[in-house]
């Protein structure tokens, strides 16, 4: 069945024996432009200085106990820097331990798999996504195809593979170019030798947790 699948692969695209030398997708459809227009529009609700807020939002949840769900979106979405992404992901985590959680923001998710992107932290990336309880990131339809085309491009197949693994288990089907991937990248993972069809041990996320006391020092 899945010979058939590949077949069927092939004929949908011409173009896939050029697969080993460049994106599956156009760099349009990675909407960079698009996406960096969103500074323009939080500047305009009055949200500029990205470690400033960054850092505004930390403080919320260490004097108060919680922070909006909107301050967090903000926050996740003006980060940039590589440096930052450890205060993202530790606000991110204390949302999801709030009451509030249920209102963490599509964007949220979505920005915070751009950003891991940017940086290329697929590792850190792989192991939030797989902990949704601690941090409730989930794909939608287009960033899971960046990051597959991501990891095939790079030659990551089984990671590409496991990312298959997780828009299955969101049973996310209504995309048909999704679904042509994700069947991509488990029919590639196939043809993989046994030694390299393992899933590697994902990072622990642990330190996340244990720096919060470092915000308590910024006024001091």
């Amino acid at each position: 069945m899945l010979v058939d699948c590949l077949v069927v692969l092939m004929r949908r695209s011409a173009r896939c024996l050029l697969v080993a030398q460049r994106h599956l997708l156009s760099k349009k459809f990675a909407l960079n432009e698009e996406w960096n227009s969103r500074h323009r529009a939080l500047s305009e609700l009055g949200v500029e200085g990205g470690y400033e807020w960054i850092t505004a939002v930390q403080k919320k949840f260490i004097s108060a106990g919680l922070a909006s769900a909107v301050d967090v979106d903000a926050a996740v979405c003006i980060a940039e820097e590589l440096d930052q992404l450890d205060d993202v992901l530790k606000i991110v985590y204390k949302l999801r331990h709030i009451e509030i959680t249920g209102r963490m923001l599509p964007s949220t998710e979505y920005a915070l798999i751009r950003l891991l992107l940017k940086h290329h932290k697929t590792d850190i990336l792989l192991a939030i996504l797989a902990d949704p309880i601690n941090y409730g990131i989930f794909l939608n339809e287009h960033s899971a195809c960046l990051v597959i085309d991501s990891f095939l491009e790079a030659g990551k197949i089984t990671d590409a593979a496991r990312i298959a693994s997780c828009v299955m288990l969101q049973e996310m089907f209504q995309s048909t170019l999704l679904n042509w991937l994700c069947i991509y990248s488990s029919l590639r993972w196939t043809e993989l030798s046994v030694e390299q069809r393992v899933f590697e041990k994902l990072p622990s996320l642990d330190y996340i947790v244990g720096t919060e006391s470092n915000i308590k020092d910024v006024d001091d």
